[in-house]
């Protein structure tokens, strides 16, 4: 009885996995559009050589410590938060066009017809900021309580917008 609920919770886990691969894929696919229909062959080499000089560096970084490793990503996702935050704010002042969505995005994320940019960044935003804290979660926290003052409030996630889509 045990071994099966062992085995029942490592398919949770290996499912979870599978999603938050698939819904990073679909950052990149949203993200890299515009340079993947462009013609720059030279674009395209230098983005899958990083690619694969990341994977290569994180493999070897989660080999040798799997806690490191996490915190390092609950980073990275930090910095995507902060990035889509400045994003938003050009939309907002009107230095980035806030163009309607694409009907592939509106299918993945589930989202009203009528969805513009902002909402779907402001929705990858609230994704980028869970992913944050799973992260830190699966790193060693007594050691890094300090990391946990992060500023919320300069992070651009507004709750009633959440609320209409994903509730």
């Amino acid at each position: 009885m045990a071994n099966s609920a062992s085995q029942e919770e490592k398919a949770k886990v290996g499912k979870g996995k599978r999603n938050l691969l698939k819904n990073e894929l679909s950052y990149l696919m949203q993200s890299m559009s515009p340079l993947v229909s462009s013609k720059r062959h030279v674009e395209r080499l230098l983005v899958i050589a990083m690619q694969g000089a990341f994977f290569k560096f994180y493999f070897v970084l989660y080999l040798l410590s799997p806690k490191l490793a996490h915190r390092v990503v609950g980073y990275m996702e930090e910095e995507a938060i902060h990035s889509y935050t400045l994003y938003l704010n050009d939309i907002d002042r009107g230095e980035i066009e806030n163009v309607p969505t694409p009907a592939i995005i509106i299918d993945y994320w589930r989202l009203p017809k009528d969805t513009i940019q902002k909402d779907v960044i402001t929705v990858i935003c609230a994704d980028e900021a869970h992913h944050r804290d799973v992260n830190h979660f699966a790193s060693p926290w007594e050691i890094y309580q300090h990391d946990l003052s992060i500023d919320v409030i300069k992070h651009h996630v507004p709750k009633t917008f959440l609320y209409k889509v994903a509730y």
